[in-house]
């Protein structure tokens, strides 16, 4: 039966009805109300998707510790990222359009960026993640974190050595 299940927005879907990304063992199918059609194949079966925000990506999971990336109409795979974990994965949400935040139970979270750029986070206690539009949330060990992208201009105002004009405010 299917290990992974998400839906896609009337946007997303190739339709403009209802639809579904299905994962049984390694392949990914697209489900429309006529059809079920094989879309692609993981290197290992997928444990976990979740469609970004937007509804143009699709990141997955697999039982080897991959996390994996592709366009939500599978005309690219986009990014391969090892976590070396394979076990325990207790969560996994997109943070924004172009990052991954995956959750782990033992109280570890990993935010993938989109060039393999990785951030590892220690969440106290047993943990949730709550997406939204521009980041995500994650919940537990009585604590309530935002995880979002710094916005481009104020991340260019801190670049060290930085002469765009919002650094000269700092």
């Amino acid at each position: 039966g299917p290990s992974a299940v998400a839906a896609l927005p009337p946007a997303a879907s190739p339709t403009g009805g209802p639809a579904a990304i299905v994962a049984v063992g390694a392949d990914l199918y697209l489900v429309t109300a006529s059809a079920a059609t094989l879309k692609a194949t993981a290197p290992a079966p997928v444990t976990t998707i979740a469609l970004s925000p937007c509804g143009a990506f699709l990141a997955g999971f697999t039982v080897d510790g991959r996390l994996l990336v592709w366009a939500s109409d599978f005309s690219a795979a986009l990014s391969e990222f090892a976590t070396q974990a394979d076990e325990g994965l207790a969560g996994l949400a997109w943070c924004g359009a172009d990052a991954v935040l995956l959750l782990w139970g033992g109280g570890l979270a990993l935010l993938v960026g989109p060039y393999g750029d990785w951030v590892k986070y220690d969440v106290p206690g047993a943990a949730a993640l709550a997406p939204e539009p521009d980041g995500v949330r994650v919940l537990g060990g009585g604590r309530h974190d935002l995880v979002r992208r710094v916005p481009d201009p104020l991340a260019d105002g801190y670049r060290p050595g930085s002469t765009d004009g919002v650094a000269g405010l700092l």
